[in-house]
């Protein structure tokens, strides 16, 4: 008889089957168990790969869309500047063939050459290839012939200009380090006679670099081809491309020829890639979960406890080799939770757990109060940026620079993270330097006051000469008996008026003279001039040269030290009277000009011009004229104008010198606005 077992699994009389009656359900299944499981997870893989093919090839077709936009815009990017550039040029060349003188026309392309650095150079070349005018007028003849086409490709480009009458480009051309170039010439005719070009040399280079927005030359490699197939410019990026993600347009220019093509760069961020990652760490997470058992698990962990502890004996060996010492502290209890070998070593003592308040307090300033918790972390609790700031040890007599940061501690928490470099000895070079600096300054003064000795004697030996004849001529009436109460007042008070004026100058001599820390303050410009010319007038009547003042009535105060300006203005004011010396004396005019100066880009400035009609400077001597130790004087040092540089640019100021078409030399230099000097200050 069959027995009947129920759903508990024990027969009619209560007894559990045995394994030996009813083997287990895997070995009675066999393999057929795991069909299932794996046909699923066949499916499971089937349908991602096919997923991941689908966004792939989305994505791909999104990527060659954004190519031939990008691309575009690019090219509509470059040529619309170029375009600007040829119209410069165009107007340049119009002004000359009306008339105009193209002097005057040097400012306008230097200013714009300075904006558009792609721009080298723009030229007057004459029919018979000689360059009448040029800008920038820094450059010598050489500078200019080098980035030019070969004389063939002038020549050429002249005949070419000349039968036409249009504007046109050169072919592409390298100049002498192998940098490509293209040159645009606009015909120049006066009367229906032809005079010549109005060139501008392009950089390719420069323009690709320039031109191209950001947004597009960070993601494609962008080349330029000629007609012949020749790549013009490629940039110098080792970064992988994909070579199949190619898009070329030719740039719509009068030139024939040229293209633009774009590779896109290989980028990690892809859509296609993120998902690749999820589709493997998925599986893998799969495949662990199934084969893996719970020894491999704890395994697996024991390994990569070995790894982080691996890593962090790197990190800790790696921060106990820097020189700076760098610590990191609680923000609210000031417990140093970690220190380097180097910090440990700058500040003996101070170890894990001890509080960093006791060791600020050497400092000047305190860092916690320079910079606070609420300084490094934004008002929603992220971490900020890094600050610096210079200390100085009060106790030790030395010098750190600290790098503070916020960082998140192991626990989650931001902690105050502190670099310090010990920079005494930089600090002690850099007082050394400043020592030295107005030790230098002085000597120019005292040079400068040396060499109008003579004059200075003779005018205040006037006033005093003066002064002793109304005091003689004041004791003779009274010795005669015979005077007037009114003569005595007039002569004493004229005998006053002269020892105000031998007193002014001995004043302003002294005060040139007085050796004190540079002090930076708001003041007139014009009233400054005004001052200083009553102490170099006395040495210009003596070279007979008349000083102009030329100062603008609405020019704002500047932000300088005054006897450094008034330093910068004597030596400048003497190299014109010593230019003029050998100039007629119905021209030796020495004029100082005042102006404010505003420039695209740059902040608003007062410009100081000081203009001889002397025989101006060499070309030859252009090139070393701010250099140290170079001068064209027998007896100088060949150090003023390397000084008044120096000051100039310690005022963030420009110093620089330009040629008067008439004879003559303008040094120029600025000074900024007290107003900007308050607003970058705060």
């Amino acid at each position: 008889m069959q027995a009947q077992f129920d759903d508990s699994g024990a027969d009619a009389g209560g007894h559990a089957p045995s394994a030996a009656t009813h083997p287990p359900p895997s070995r009675r299944a066999g393999g057929s168990v795991w069909i299932v499981p794996f046909a699923a997870l066949a499916l499971f893989v089937a349908a991602i790969a096919a997923l991941l093919w689908f966004v792939l090839k989305h994505e791909a077709e999104i990527e060659l869309s954004n190519l031939r936009r990008d691309t575009q815009y690019a090219e509509l990017a470059i040529t619309r500047r170029i375009l600007a550039h040829q119209d410069l040029v165009d107007r340049i060349a119009g002004a000359i063939s009306s008339g105009q003188d193209a002097l005057t026309l040097t400012d306008q392309a230097q200013i714009y050459l300075r904006q558009n650095p792609e721009l080298r150079n723009v030229l007057w070349t004459s029919p018979a290839g000689t360059i009448s005018w040029a800008a920038p007028s820094w450059k010598d003849a050489s500078s200019i012939a080098r980035e030019r086409p070969p004389p063939a490709e002038r020549e050429r480009m002249l005949r070419l200009t000349s039968a036409t009458g249009r504007s046109t480009y050169s072919d592409p051309y390298r100049d002498y380090q192998d940098e490509p170039y293209i040159e645009y010439h606009s015909p120049v005719v006066r009367e229906g006679r032809f005079l010549g070009t109005i060139s501008a040399s392009l950089s390719l280079r420069a323009a690709m670099q320039r031109l191209v927005p950001l947004s597009v030359s960070e993601k494609y490699r962008l080349s330029l081809i000629d007609g012949s197939g020749r790549e013009l410019f490629r940039p110098d990026d080792a970064r992988e491309t994909y070579e199949w993600l190619t898009q070329t347009v030719s740039l719509t220019l009068p030139w024939r020829g040229l293209d633009l093509t774009a590779t896109s760069y290989k980028s990690d961020s892809l859509v296609g890639r993120a998902v690749l990652m999820a589709i493997i760490a998925l599986v893998t997470i799969v495949l662990a979960w199934s084969l893996w058992s719970l020894r491999r698990r704890v395994e697996m962990q024991a390994g990569v406890d070995r790894a982080l502890m691996a890593s962090h004996e790197r990190f800790v060996t790696v921060l106990d080799a820097l020189d700076s010492g760098v610590a990191v502290s609680d923000f609210d209890t000031r417990e140093l939770l970690f220190c380097n070998e180097s910090f440990a070593r700058i500040f003996p003592g101070h170890t894990l757990g001890s509080n960093t308040a006791d060791l600020e307090t050497a400092f000047t300033p305190i860092p916690s109060q320079a910079v606070p918790r609420a300084a490094l972390l934004t008002a929603d609790g992220r971490l900020g940026g890094v600050h610096k700031l210079e200390v100085r040890d009060e106790s030790r007599d030395l010098w750190y620079a600290l790098r503070v940061r916020a960082v998140r501690w192991v626990d989650g928490r931001a902690v105050r993270m502190t670099m310090i470099s010990d920079i005494t000895e930089r600090k002690l070079a850099d007082e050394r330097s400043r020592v030295q600096q107005e030790k230098l300054l002085l000597t120019s003064r005292l040079m400068s006051v040396g060499e109008m000795a003579s004059t200075l004697a003779h005018e205040i030996n006037q006033p005093l000469s003066a002064i002793a004849n109304y005091n003689m001529g004041a004791v003779r009436r009274l010795k005669s008996d015979h005077w007037q109460k009114e003569d005595l007042v007039a002569a004493l008070e004229k005998s006053a008026a002269q020892a105000e004026r031998a007193g002014r100058v001995v004043h302003r001599v002294r005060e040139f003279l007085r050796r004190r820390e540079p002090v930076r303050e708001p003041g007139s410009i014009n009233l400054i001039i005004a001052e200083l010319a009553e102490l170099v007038e006395i040495e210009a009547d003596k070279a007979q040269v008349q000083l102009v003042l030329e100062p603008e009535a609405e020019v704002p105060p500047v932000f300088a030290d005054r006897v450094m300006i008034e330093q910068v203005l004597v030596n400048l004011i003497k190299n014109g009277i010593d230019a003029m010396r050998a100039v007629p004396v119905d021209r030796r005019r020495l004029v100082v000009r005042t102006r404010q100066a505003q420039a695209e880009g740059v902040p608003p400035m007062v410009e100081i011009q000081v203009i001889d009609a002397g025989h101006g400077i060499a070309p030859e001597v252009e090139r070393e004229l701010f250099s140290p130790f170079f001068t064209t004087k027998d007896n100088g040092m060949g150090m003023g104008l390397n000084i008044c540089r120096s000051i100039v640019e310690m005022h963030e100021g420009h110093l620089w010198f330009s040629r008067r078409p008439d004879g003559g030399s303008v040094f120029h230099f600025t000074l900024p606005l007290a107003e900007s000097a308050a607003v970058l200050a705060a």
